[in-house]
């Protein structure tokens, strides 16, 4: 009689256990479409079908991933039980001309007052009747890789993805959506490849991914929804060995990363003002390794003295690390030696990673996109 108590009582917990990891499952790492309108502005809702654009970004990005060797990997989206997206209509307290400027700042603070706010989702919003957001951009994303800077079980990636509504057509506003998502799940404008046809140019002007780019989703939380996951923290830069010059206007940059929990780190990314500069891939289960991101044309580097490691490690933790400071050095002649020049110094109080690009870059009919990423801060 005991032990079929005993066995009746297993069968419970086994069957609720299972119940609660797919609750986890079902409630988290989602994108969360919001339909957001400005006082002034006009609902055209049933005009740009914001579910079917992004059904529309879920295949593109799984496409992309089968591409590379990453099969059936995308993100989820927020449908109901007939698979149909939800799309969450939010009325504004502001007018257009208010959210223009500062967009990012002023919207996602209405946005968490109004509890759109979930530590464990992504939230892509289309404003409704604007032609660009944050001064005269073409998007704008903010990206919350909190878990990664807390560790110890902290699980929260979140992040905003803005898109204006614009009347250049669904495909436009598809390629924006898309665009600005891949910074929330990590991914930066490219520097070191003929841009074209690529979702995450600075133009946002394509429909591929990277294989570097796939591979690096390949962890992320959003594309692995349904595992089990290791939440830690995220590997950090704890030595910077500062930069080298070479020949032809190369130089290299040489960090040591570390996981301090032993994870094993997979992949660093190096940027300099917001564009991709190098990456590393990593097949070892390493815990410390060197990230040599070298072959970077001197160009590149010219408009900052700071350069950004961001790593993730085998359990899809990534963070951003504080920018690295350094001497540029000189130009390598080819009859004379080597030079190499570092600077070893963190700036340890720059944590507002603010992008409005102001770079200078080759004329072009379309616009351009940035992106905008939180200050570091606990909550």
């Amino acid at each position: 009689m005991f032990e079929t108590i005993f066995n009746i009582a297993l069968i419970i917990f086994i069957v609720l256990t299972l119940a609660c990891l797919n609750s986890y499952s079902l409630d988290d790492y989602i994108v969360r479409s919001i339909y957001f309108i400005p006082t002034d502005s006009i609902d055209r809702s049933d005009w740009l079908d914001l579910g079917g654009i992004m059904k529309g970004v879920q295949l593109t990005y799984k496409d992309q991933m089968d591409r590379h060797g990453f099969p059936n990997q995308t993100f989820r989206l927020e449908t109901d039980q007939d698979g149909k997206v939800i799309v969450h209509k939010v009325k504004g307290d502001h007018n257009k001309a208010h959210y223009a400027g500062n967009t990012a700042s002023i919207l996602i603070k209405e946005l968490e007052r109004k509890h759109y706010d979930d530590i464990h989702t992504v939230y892509s919003i289309v404003m409704a009747g604007m032609q660009t957001v944050q001064n005269g951009s073409g998007g704008v994303a903010e990206a919350r890789p909190w878990g990664g800077w807390f560790g110890n079980g902290n699980s929260q990636y979140s992040g905003y993805s803005i898109s204006p509504e614009s009347d250049r057509g669904r495909a436009h506003i598809k390629r924006v959506i898309q665009h600005e998502l891949g910074h929330t799940f990590g991914l930066w404008h490219v520097a070191l490849y003929d841009p074209g046809g690529y979702m995450m140019s600075i133009f946002g002007d394509g429909n591929k991914l990277a294989f570097h780019e796939a591979r690096w989703l390949s962890k992320i939380h959003y594309f692995n929804f349904n595992r089990v996951w290791h939440h830690n923290f995220a590997p950090d830069v704890t030595d910077f060995h500062g930069a080298e010059a070479f020949e032809h206007d190369k130089i290299r940059f040489r960090s040591t990363i570390s996981d301090r929990d032993g994870d094993g780190i997979f992949q660093t990314y190096a940027w300099v003002d917001f564009d991709i500069v190098g990456w590393n891939l990593f097949d070892e289960k390493d815990a410390t390794i060197l990230a040599d991101i070298k072959d970077i044309d001197r160009k590149h580097l010219i408009h900052s003295n700071s350069i950004t490691f961001q790593s993730v490690d085998e359990h899809g933790n990534w963070t951003i690390n504080f920018p690295q400071s350094y001497v540029l050095p000189k130009v390598v002649n080819k009859n004379e030696d080597l030079n190499v020049e570092q600077d070893d110094e963190v700036d340890d109080n720059h944590v507002d990673h603010t992008h409005t690009d102001h770079t200078p870059r080759p004329v072009n009919h379309k616009l351009k996109l940035t992106t905008y990423w939180a200050s570091i801060k606990a909550r």
